[in-house]
This record gives C-alpha cells, sequence and structure tokens, in this order.
C-alpha cells in the first residue's frame, strides 16, 4: 500500500490526541494543554498518514519567533511523534520527516526532544548548553519559612505579570497572556505563584516528574525553593536548568549555593540556517561579553561561510574563500553551538554560541 502523507485537517484534531494516548500511554490534553486542551486551530499544524481512512501515525511541526537579543529567528518545535503500535517498523515516521523538510527549511531552526540517536537519522544532534544546579535540603537550612507558593491556577490574574516577565528576558518566546497557564504546564510541569507578606513576587515552574525547576523569576530565590523542598516532602533533591548567559540574581544565588553544577547539552536541534543563526547569536553574546576582533571562514558542509567581527559591527556571509576551518554538518551543531571541539583562540572566543530552548515552549 502506497502511504500518503498529509496535513491534518481540524476533523482530525480528537483522532490526533487518541492516537497519540495510546502511542504513549499517556494524556496528552494534560501534558501538552497548550496543543491538546481544547485547541483545534494547532490541526493545521500537524501531519499525518492514513491507511482505509483511519490515522496510523502524526506529528506535530509548531513554528514559532524566537527571539535572541535584537534578532529573531524562526523555529519549528517537533513534538507527539506517534504510529499506531501495529503499524511500526513500516517507515511512517522517515516518511512525515521527509514531508516536513519545507518546514526545516523555511525556519532557521528545528527543536525536539526524543532519543538522540535516533533522531541523528532526520538530522537532528543533541546540542545548545544549559547550567545545571543540584540542590538538597540542607543547601536551604539557613533560609526562613517566610514564603508560600500558590498554585497559579488558584491565581490566573498573575499571568499577566508573567507574560511581562518572559518579555524581559534577553532570549525568549513570545507568550501571549491568555496561554500562559497551558504553557507552564507542557509535560505536566506545575507553575507556582511565590507569595511573601500576603504580595505575590515572582513564579516558578516545576517539573515533578523530572525533579526540575525550568524556570523562577523572585527576589526571594532561597525562601521560595525551600518551600518547594516543604511542599514535596519526598523529594530527594532537584536541578535547577539556566542558559549560560543568564546572570540574574537567581543565577548567582544559585551559583554560591548548590552542592553541585554541570554543563549539558539542551535537546536536539537541526539548524537549518547557519548563516542567521551564527549572526544572531554572535550578535547576542558580544552584548555581554566582548568578542575579539578577527575574520574566519568556516566551511559547514557545503556551505561556506565568511565571519567578520569588529567590535559591535559583526557581518556573516556566504563566501568562497578558502575555509580555516572544515566541519561536517554535526561538527558544526557540536562545536558552535554545543560543549564539543577544538578551535583556535579566535573562534574559542566567538564559540560555543549560548542556545538555549526554553522548555515550557517545546513541544
Amino acid at each position: 500500500m502506497d502511504y500518503k502523507v498529509e496535513k491534518a485537517v481540524t476533523a482530525d484534531y480528537k483522532k490526533i490526541i487518541k492516537l497519540s494516548n495510546k502511542a504513549f500511554h499517556r494524556r496528552f490534553k494534560r501534558i501538552m494543554p497548550k496543543l491538546f486542551n481544547n485547541r483545534p486551530e494547532v490541526t493545521d499544524h500537524h501531519y499525518v498518514i492514513r491507511e482505509k481512512r483511519k490515522l496510523v501515525a502524526s506529528a506535530t511541526i509548531l513554528p514559532n519567533d524566537f527571539i535572541v537579543g535584537d534578532s529573531v529567528l524562526k523555529s519549528v518545535g517537533v513534538g507527539t511523534v506517534a504510529t499506531a503500535k501495529n503499524r511500526r517498523g513500516k517507515g511512517f515516521m522517515t516518511r512525515i520527516f521527509k514531508a516536513s523538510e519545507q518546514d526545516f527549511n523555511l525556519a532557521d531552526f528545528a527543536i525536539l526532544t526524543g532519543k538522540r540517536k535516533r533522531y541523528e537519522n532526520y538530522g537532528f544532534f543533541h546540542t545548545g548548553i544549559n547550567k545545571n544546579y543540584t540542590f538538597f535540603k540542607w543547601n536551604f537550612k539557613n533560609e526562613k519559612d517566610t514564603v508560600n507558593l500558590i498554585p497559579l491556577s488558584k491565581c490566573p490574574e498573575y499571568a499577566k505579570e508573567i507574560a511581562r516577565l518572559n518579555q524581559e528576558k534577553p532570549c525568549f518566546v513570545p507568550r501571549e497572556e491568555k496561554d500562559i497557564q497551558d504553557i507552564l504546564r507542557t509535560y505536566s510541569d506545575k507553575a507556582f505563584v511565590v507569595e511573601k507578606d500576603g504580595e505575590k513576587c515572582g513564579y516558578l515552574v516545576f517539573s515533578w516528574l523530572e525533579l526540575r525547576v525550568g524556570e523562577i523569576k523572585t527576589p526571594y530565590i532561597g525562601e521560595a525553593l525551600k518551600a518547594l523542598f516543604n511542599r514535596y516532602k519526598l523529594m530527594p533533591m532537584f536541578r535547577i536548568a539556566l542558559p549560560v548567559y543568564d546572570i540574574s540574581n537567581e543565577a548567582k544565588w544559585c551559583e554560591e549555593n548548590a552542592e553541585f553544577f554541570s554543563l549539558n547539552h539542551n535537546y536536539s536541534y537541526k539548524i537549518t540556517n547557519f548563516k542567521n543563526m551564527i549572526g544572531a547569536y554572535l550578535k547576542f553574546k558580544n552584548s555581554y561579553q566582548k568578542l575579539a576582533n578577527g575574520v574566519q571562514t568556516i566551511q559547514i558542509g557545503e556551505e561556506i561561510l565568511k565571519i567578520s567581527v569588529k567590535g559591535d559591527s559583526i557581518l556573516v556571509e556566504e563566501s568562497q574563500d578558502k575555509p580555516d576551518i572544515k566541519l561536517s554538518v554535526k561538527e558544526a551543531h557540536l562545536t558552535l553551538f554545543g560543549i564539543r571541539g577544538t578551535l583556535t583562540p579566535t573562534q574559542n572566543n566567538w564559540f560555543p554560541l549560548p542556545l538555549y530552548y526554553p522548555r515550557s515552549d517545546n513541544v
């Protein structure tokens, strides 16, 4: 039988949810509410395969703007990659990813979570960088019990402030106030509003499944994290993941108080426009860490890019010059945007670039 990949239609919405629930034994209305909590309009961002009119495979291909400093990049989130159990092994996902290439090529990068080796077959490589801080209960023994954590669902009016705080980040995906609650519940995470002395003063997003704080913004970080331990009394430890460029008071507090610290890759990325990505992130990195002046020519696969840095003037352009360094597409992901690879002193000053995508905005 010749299986055809199609764009989903609105009538497929409930069928996609049912297929995904069965494929993963999970309730996607709960773990991905921003897509499946009465959001039929997102059906347009799905590819599906049918067998005798029955849905047997689907995947979410969701476009987003991603603000990096003064630049706007185009991203595509890939998620809910589902195949009916009795139809696996027929190459459905390969067909869907091939059809999705047109979407990937209209963006600057695509991003997904999932098994690293599996998705390398489709050009996705585990890269990006985040700082991980590990905390145990004893790290908070000197913190006071003066903060309450209130579920965002009980004070939905605070979503407006969270949307505002999101816009203040140096890199972010734009969020509308009406969507905040569902966005922050991605992967069954839970959002809490920090309250002290009757005043609301920040928020945090916590994953019980991963024992990880994915977002936190409050002047009372130590007290808020102690309150988190008090709320989840059986929790042995948790981690906080932050981008490497984060120099906020929250990041400084973590550096001073965490039991352990590590650098880790962020997610699996497929960079389709290295020129735009390198240009945007070099300009952003130069805004908080002045880059060395210089000119370098880098070959990535068959593409050659000439990079020029002089003060605040940064230019990335296509070139026919002899490259100073040759990288495969995989090596470029890992070296230019990850924590692996050997470069010259000038290149080491420029790279790696601080690619980081927020967990709650992923699919």
